[in-house]
This record gives C-alpha cells, sequence and structure tokens, in this order.
C-alpha cells in the first residue's frame, strides 16, 4: 500500500525499499532494505524494543494462532540474523549503538 503510493507519486527506489520493511526477500550483503527491515522490527509505536521482547509480545498476540505467530517468528528470527550482520560489521552490540538514539520516536523531531 504505502509503497504503491510512492511509486505512483515518483518515489520508486524508496518505494522498493519500503515494499520490503515487512517481509524482506533473500539479501546476501547489508544494504538500505535489510536496515529498514531491522528498524521496523525494534520500533513498537513510538518506542524501541529489543528483538526478544517484541518476539514475547507477538507470542501472547498470537498465543491462539498458530500460523499467524509462525510467520511472525521466521520474520523476527531474520531480524535477529540482521542484528548480529550489524553487530559483525559495526563490532559494536546493536543495544550500544541504540543507547545514543531517543528511546522515542517523537524525540527526534
Amino acid at each position: 500500500m504505502g509503497a504503491r503510493f510512492l511509486k505512483r507519486h515518483g518515489f520508486a527506489a524508496v518505494a522498493d525499499l519500503v515494499a520490503q520493511h515487512k517481509d524482506l526477500a533473500q539479501w546476501s550483503r547489508l544494504g538500505e532494505a535489510q536496515i529498514l527491515y531491522l528498524a521496523d522490527k525494534l520500533v513498537n509505536d513510538e518506542r524501541i524494543e529489543t528483538i526478544e521482547a517484541r518476539k514475547r509480545r507477538m507470542h501472547a498476540r498470537f498465543a491462539d494462532q498458530p500460523k499467524a505467530w509462525q510467520a511472525a517468528k521466521k520474520r523476527l528470527e531474520k531480524a535477529q540474523e540482521l542484528e548480529r550482520r550489524v553487530e559483525s560489521a559495526t563490532r559494536k552490540k546493536l543495544h550500544k549503538i541504540l543507547e545514543s538514539t531517543p528511546s522515542r520516536m517523537s524525540e527526534v523531531v
């Protein structure tokens, strides 16, 4: 939905990124789409949360929907792999990188 809107209004490059933010295709290197995907899994409303916290929240939310829980779990496992790759590339733990960012997105603007 958002990707189509962006594409129609001349933002094709951004649209391609947005199209992958929920369910990332296969990747071989860290790039903009992978970072956006990871960021999407680290933000809950306006708050930054760990992937483990999100996993617990999603498990509770989909406790009575096994297929939905498995899909969410698969996406979060991709995010955990990306987290490890970011940490390897930066030689820093992700939580240390995020410590220097505001804990609420409203503090950014």
